[in-house]
């Protein structure tokens, strides 16, 4: 953990470190958790039940998706 050494834990433990790994894996349950079950080779994800939920969750997630976005576009446009 060469790599833990040199940059020390605040810089794993800073705030959108954070969100990136959030995003991750919000998105990895959510899709497992309330959409993968009910998948059917017949029809594919026509049999989805959605609830206030579920649409909350996925709202969530997006929401930390595009702030994901918006930190790496921050990025691209101060580096010219």
């Amino acid at each position: 953990c060469r790599q833990c050494q040199h940059h020390s834990w605040r810089y794993y433990l800073d705030f959108f470190n954070f969100v990136d790994l959030a995003s991750i894996v919000t998105s990895i349950v959510m899709v497992s958790v309330y959409i993968t079950p009910s998948f059917k080779k017949s029809n594919a994800f026509a049999d989805v039940v959605t609830t206030s939920n579920i649409t909350a969750g996925f709202s969530f997630t997006m929401l930390l998706l595009w702030f994901e976005f918006v930190s790496i576009l921050k990025l691209y446009f101060f580096t010219f």
